[in-house]
């Protein structure tokens, strides 16, 4: 008779150990150690890394929302991370002891590579002695970190460490790396380190667009090789223009969310595709206030948010959101929206919009504070870039029928319309060309026809008062009783 084979399974040490028996004589023995996860590499685009609270995340430009990378929760124990293109791996500081994904243990200070899964693998164990930092930005595989006035460079093959000093404190919590200079900001402060001297020299300029008080920003990104931004503690991402200039300034992108841990990283030579142009093109700023149209929540800063303002109400191919007179009667849609007559004389060259120069004149400071695109003469809330916390003007509708004013031709229904009532009798032009169609009739594409228009090949039209025959009560287009003679329009 056959003797029953038997096999004993053991798991001890995080090994496999399988024994073979025929009878009561071991036949075989054997180990198998588990799978070895590997490293899968990045892809080098347009997505910015950002730890938020202990997690590795990826933010969408466009509505400022994350989706998590991964399930390691422990991405506080590491920072100072860079993006290596040569291999399209991030590579970062260990700050607390460790085991990696594969379970091999990591020290304080040790280099770990951080795959496309969000897993975190040991990678290399610097030669020398290195300070403790959350500065870092990969260049030339090497993994260049800073802590005060100590600058250190591991190289990612071998370990081996360079030291240099900087000829003053490098008050940042992180930096990229553009054309031979590293760049960081601190409030409204940005830091620029030239390494190419020895010491490597620091200096500051006060950059407009950024928050003073508002401390560091812990995340810094590099694109196209030459295009800068930051990402402050307390939430929001920034570009900095003209950072390698004596007069740099920033804009406000996308928000992101608050965090103590902020570290970030992308591929900087990775083509940056800002959310799509709402107006015109990709990174365009219609109405110029220096907030890009994908993230300004009143793109033609006539008051009126954006998300009160869709469609193409007059067909004439400029969305109502970036068009200054969105039914086409030759009233600006800033003065049909009903806003405070002292909001209307902001805008104090006619051209249908408040400018933020003319906003900062007319609030007598700071023309938009929280950097929403909505100018605070307008804005509700100017601390809080939620368009729900931004009312802007709420549109007037004074016949209280159908649309609001800003896209009913005749606002008073009283059968005149109100292209006709808003102008004096005298010198009245028609509404557009002889062919009937609006389309051709706007040269400059800001929505205001031609007739309306003198300030062609600009944002503005050239917009007079709406008339007002009586000189009382409202203009003619929601006076019931234009002429004061007791009859009646209608």
């Amino acid at each position: 008779m056959l003797k029953q084979n038997k096999i004993l399974i053991s798991l001890m040490s995080g090994l496999f150990s399988i024994a073979l028996f025929a009878g009561s004589n071991i036949q075989q023995t054997f180990a198998v150690s588990p799978a070895m996860v590997t490293p899968v590499p990045h892809s080098c685009d347009a997505t910015l890394f950002h730890v938020i609270s202990g997690q590795m995340k990826k933010l969408d430009f466009a509505t400022g929302t994350y989706t998590q990378l991964g399930d390691y929760s422990g991405f506080d124990q590491i920072n100072a991370m860079g993006y290596n293109v040569n291999d399209n791996f991030i590579y970062s500081l260990a700050r607390q002891e460790a085991v990696d994904v594969n379970g091999v243990p990591v020290s304080v200070r040790d280099i770990v590579k951080i795959d496309a899964n969000g897993d975190v693998f040991y990678h290399v164990s610097p030669t020398d002695f290195i300070r403790n930092s959350v500065v870092g930005e990969v260049v030339d595989n090497k993994l260049w970190i800073a802590a005060n006035t100590d600058i250190y460079k591991i190289d990612l093959a071998t370990g081996a460490v360079e030291q240099q000093t900087a000829d003053a404190d490098m008050d940042i919590v992180d930096w990229g790396y553009i054309n031979g200079k590293f760049y960081g900001a601190r409030g409204d402060v940005l830091f620029t380190i030239d390494p190419s001297t020895n010491p490597a020299s620091v200096t500051t300029t006060t950059v407009p667009g950024l928050l003073p008080g508002a401390g560091g920003y812990g995340a810094t990104y590099v694109f196209d090789t030459d295009e800068l931004f930051v990402s402050k503690n307390s939430g929001g991402l920034y570009q900095i223009f003209g950072y390698d200039t004596p007069s740099p300034t920033a804009i406000y992108v996308s928000n992101s969310e608050p965090t103590s841990t902020n570290d970030g990283a992308s591929c900087p030579i990775a083509e940056f595709i800002p959310p799509a142009g709402e107006c015109t093109v990709v990174d365009s700023d219609t109405d110029g206030d220096d907030v890009l149209d994908s993230i300004d929540i009143d793109n033609d800063n006539d008051g009126i948010l954006d998300q009160n303002e869709s469609g193409d109400t007059d067909g004439d191919g400029v969305i109502n959101m970036c068009d200054l007179d969105s039914d086409n009667d030759g009233i600006s849609d800033l003065v049909e929206s009903g806003t405070s007559s002292g909001n209307q004389r902001a805008d104090t060259n006619g051209d249908g919009f408040v400018s933020s120069t003319e906003a900062g004149i007319a609030i007598g400071g700071v023309a938009d504070r929280d950097v929403d695109g909505l100018m605070d003469i307008f804005d509700s809330n100017t601390g809080n870039v939620n368009p729900g916390a931004s009312v802007g003007t709420n549109p007037a509708n004074n016949d209280g029928t159908d649309e609001p004013d800003f896209l009913d031709l005749d606002s008073d229904n009283d059968g005149i319309p109100d292209a006709i009532e808003a102008q004096p009798t005298n010198g009245y032009a028609g509404t557009f060309g002889t062919d009937n169609n609006v389309t051709d009739d706007d040269a400059d594409g800001d929505g205001v026809i031609g007739i309306y228009d003198s300030l062609n090949g600009v944002f503005g039209g050239s917009f007079t008062t709406p008339q007002n025959t009586d000189s009382v009560d409202s203009p003619d287009y929601i006076d019931l009783d234009s002429d004061n003679d007791t009859k009646p329009d209608v």
